[in-house]
């Protein structure tokens, strides 16, 4: 059993009687919270992750055959063999069997809803005493902008791709590790040489490689030689916790009043970087949608999960948008930046600085 805290809340994996289920998960939430702080002493979590196997115990009230259940007020996806319900004392617990996607922010988000609170797909920074919130789809350029406005004095980093917000308007960080892709290469070419990464084109061998060190670690629980921060061989980035980049000083660690909200989006149209005006209802349609299209693998199951339990459980997609506008709504400084198809760095790095009054 061990504690971690992930973007101000408490994560609790609990031990199983399966120890390759225990040791897999291990190393996945260590993956996923690269740089968060894993050395807290036992507290009370808000979010309990227990092994699926362990509800073999409890019956089961059929809902829909061979697909959802409820078990003592718990909502069973038996098709991803996941499963999740809200306690009595309001925490969110978690079960899951390894034979489908596990993403921690997931969770968050899940406890997020219940709390006014939610995560935004998008880049974010504080700089002098606000916060700086960019919205926007994967593949925009997200990571590349935080990148370059890092490298300024009193730029400190909320996040690359996920921001937290609450419904009176501030933001906190939620500083996971950045997927390094090659193309990152020159942008990131001090983290690239420091840590030795390297890329080798995704092959037979490679997948092979990897199922046999996944058996042999998780199975037959013998340790051999990590593989290395090498692209192509595990997947094709690398994780790099923003601490290892920038420095623990660099990572906002309170609560900001967001300033500016400046959405990201590529216009095919576009011959050059634009601003453009932005209405609040656009930005919370879009802000939205970006957000709930994150985990959109398992929004089913949450409509299922909503139909079943009721008004014991958030509506996934309704409350992030009623958080997001509750968040948004306190801030009047709302813009686009509409990007061509092919990006002048320059030109998409400067527009934001001056929009932002960095010199």
């Amino acid at each position: 059993m061990f504690y971690l805290n992930a973007g101000g809340v408490v994560v609790q994996l609990c031990d199983s009687h399966r120890k390759s289920w225990y040791r897999q998960m291990s190393d996945s939430i260590n993956a996923q919270c690269e740089g968060f702080d894993k050395n807290i002493l036992e507290q009370t979590p808000d979010v309990i992750i227990s092994d699926y196997n362990s509800l073999d115990e409890i019956d089961k009230q059929e809902a829909v055959s061979q697909s959802y259940s409820i078990r003592e007020g718990i909502f069973v996806d038996a098709t991803k063999g996941i499963a999740y319900r809200y306690n009595s004392s309001k925490q969110l617990e978690y079960w899951h069997d390894m034979s489908h996607e596990f993403s921690i922010p997931f969770l968050l988000q899940l406890l997020f809803l219940s709390r006014d609170c939610s995560f935004v797909h998008s880049a974010g920074i504080t700089y002098n005493g606000k916060a700086y919130i960019f919205p926007a789809f994967g593949g925009v350029g997200k990571t590349l902008l935080i990148s370059e406005l890092m490298k300024h004095e009193g730029v400190k980093l909320l996040g690359d791709d996920l921001t937290i917000i609450d419904a009176n308007g501030f933001a906190r960080s939620y500083a996971r590790p950045l997927c390094l892709y090659e193309h990152h290469r020159d942008a990131f070419s001090d983290t690239f040489k420091k840590l030795k990464i390297r890329y080798f084109g995704p092959t037979i061998f490679w997948k092979i490689l990897r199922r046999l060190y996944m058996f042999f670690k998780y199975k037959l629980n013998i340790s051999i030689p990590h593989l290395g921060p090498y692209m192509g061989i595990n997947s094709d980035y690398v994780l790099v916790s923003p601490d290892k980049i920038y420095g623990a000083n660099k990572i906002e660690k309170g609560k900001v009043l967001v300033g500016k909200i400046i959405v990201l989006r590529r216009k095919a149209e576009a011959v050059s970087v634009q601003v453009n005006p932005f209405e609040l209802d656009e930005l919370i349609r879009f802000s939205s949608n970006v957000t709930i299209h994150e985990w959109k693998p398992f929004i089913p199951g949450l409509i299922a999960a909503g139909a079943l339990l009721g008004c014991e459980f958030p509506d996934y997609i309704n409350n992030t948008r009623i958080n997001i506008n509750s968040a948004f709504e306190k801030c009047s400084n709302i813009s686009v930046l509409d990007i061509p198809e092919i990006i002048n760095l320059e030109d998409y790095f400067g527009t934001v600085k001056k929009i932002i009054g960095i010199q």
